[in-house]
């Protein structure tokens, strides 16, 4: 693990190396940071290669299995949901004060805009926003419903759900300016006036997606013990998901960080190896699935690229 410190310290120094030195008050690297800093970058340079030419044959393929995987944890919810619907209705009534009628009309939303959302973003492109439009809608109920805001595990795992949805609304959204540049019959109602570009908000969105993936850091927390390794292993993490968020060599992390989670999910949220009868069991199971999701909202981010407000970007324009 002492490796993976290693390369923690080395992505920092890359992170500061890609933003150029001021004259007169330039900051200059020492010796040995500034190779492992070259040397890293290069590492991230090939990943990139090697994501794109994985991407190629599959890249047509790889928005569905990202989009299926973002809206996993929703499917599966809204199945946890009504198949222990006298249990939520006891919960809801019993622990959060709700009235029949209202914790009757609370599930049933849940249960509809989490199922519909899903197969909306799944199966319907042009439609794509209505079905992003209601799973963030499912989000917000259950995090005022359930009192998810003051738990700040569960907050931080929502809000990384958040990243995705961003993320899924910026794809749609740049889907529908290709079909619209292609649409030739299209003419400027207002000749004379300034164009604005009506898809300007996909690129916020992008950032806002990215922004999001920071809370990830502290859902993982909760997840390691403390240790020598565990700080190491959290240290690394940051890294990642703060080079995810700035937008530097973004691609190259999202792959590292979707290879980090799989692993994650598959030795932490082991819940099948926990009793059924187990009160961590459904937990872990929210815990496991939520994870794919975010997993998947980092593979549309890894073919989706950085984005416009970037680190990636700037490079790319000097």
């Amino acid at each position: 693990m002492s490796s993976s410190h290693h390369t923690s310290m080395s992505a920092a120094a890359g992170i500061a190396a890609a933003v150029p030195a001021q004259s007169g008050s330039a900051f200059v690297l020492p010796a040995p940071l500034q190779a492992v800093s070259t040397k890293f970058n290069r590492f991230l340079q090939s990943t990139e290669e090697i994501v794109d030419q994985v991407s190629r044959p599959i890249g047509k393929y790889l928005p569905y299995v990202a989009r299926f995987l973002i809206v996993l944890t929703f499917l599966e919810d809204a199945i946890r949901l009504f198949m222990n619907w006298d249990e939520q209705m006891s919960y809801l009534i019993s622990r959060r004060g709700f009235n029949g009628y209202f914790a009757m009309f609370f599930l049933t939303s849940n249960i509809m805009l989490q199922t519909l959302g899903s197969f909306i973003v799944i199966g319907f492109g042009k439609l794509a926003p209505v079905g992003v439009g209601s799973l963030f809608y499912g989000l917000v109920l259950q995090t005022f419903g359930y009192a998810i805001y003051s738990d700040l595990s569960m907050l931080s795992r929502t809000l990384s759900l958040c990243g995705g949805l961003c993320l899924l609304a910026s794809e749609a959204l740049d889907t529908r300016r290709g079909r619209n540049a292609k649409d030739t019959s299209r003419r400027n109602l207002y000749a004379g006036l300034p164009e604005l570009d009506a898809f300007e908000p996909a690129a916020y969105l992008q950032v806002a997606g990215r922004l999001f993936y920071m809370s990830l850091i502290v859902a993982l927390l909760f997840d390691i013990e403390m240790d020598l390794l565990g700080v190491l292993y959290a240290m690394f993490v940051t890294v990642m998901c703060g080079a995810v968020m700035v937008g530097f060599h973004a691609r190259a992390n999202a792959v590292l960080l979707v290879v980090i989670l799989v692993v994650h999910n598959f030795t932490v949220n082991d819940y099948w190896s926990v009793s059924y009868y187990h009160v961590l069991r459904d937990t872990m199971m929210y815990s496991f699935y939520q994870t794919w999701s975010v997993i998947g909202g980092l593979l549309l981010l890894a073919n989706l690229g950085a984005g416009e407000f970037s680190i990636d970007k700037m490079k790319k324009s000097r």
